[in-house]
């Protein structure tokens, strides 16, 4: 029976123990709320939700995922893939005082579409919107830093 008790009082332990390490942990930099102007491109890196929308917003065209990385190329630039529809497309761009500038290529050789947008006001960093033009054809995009499991 005491053996069940300290087995018992040690798995208890450390059950709460991580739960008090977190909580007393200070808080993380990701907490900090950047400005627009403040923005580069390496905070862009990691993933994203984005959807493309009708020209007037009323109806979302699209829906997928980007996966941003610093650009092996050009270090003030990011790079990655957008995931929308079974497609996996190269995406590249930068961000310039809080300015979004991105190309898509759908072959990885010419540029399919180009997107061009800022920080949406009060977001933190973690939402761009903009306009995106594929030829002729104009739509409307919002960007917005995946969160959770990803």
């Amino acid at each position: 029976m005491f053996l069940r008790s300290v087995a018992l009082a040690s798995m208890t332990l450390a059950c709460l123990a991580p739960a008090h390490a977190q909580s007393s942990a200070p808080k993380a930099e990701s907490a900090k709320c950047l400005s627009a102007a403040d923005i580069k491109a390496l905070d862009l890196y990691g993933n994203w939700v984005v959807e493309i929308a009708s020209l007037d917003g009323a109806q979302i065209l699209h829906r997928g995922r980007i996966e941003l990385e610093k650009n092996p190329e050009h270090a003030d630039s990011v790079s990655g893939w957008m995931h929308i529809q079974d497609q996996k497309i190269f995406v590249a761009g930068d961000m310039d005082a809080g300015a979004f500038s991105f190309e898509e290529s759908d072959d990885g050789t010419r540029i399919s579409a180009v997107w061009e947008g800022a920080v949406a006001d009060g977001s933190c960093g973690k939402a761009i919107t903009g306009m995106r033009r594929a030829g002729e054809l104009q739509t409307r995009f919002v960007m917005r830093r995946a969160t959770g499991w990803n």
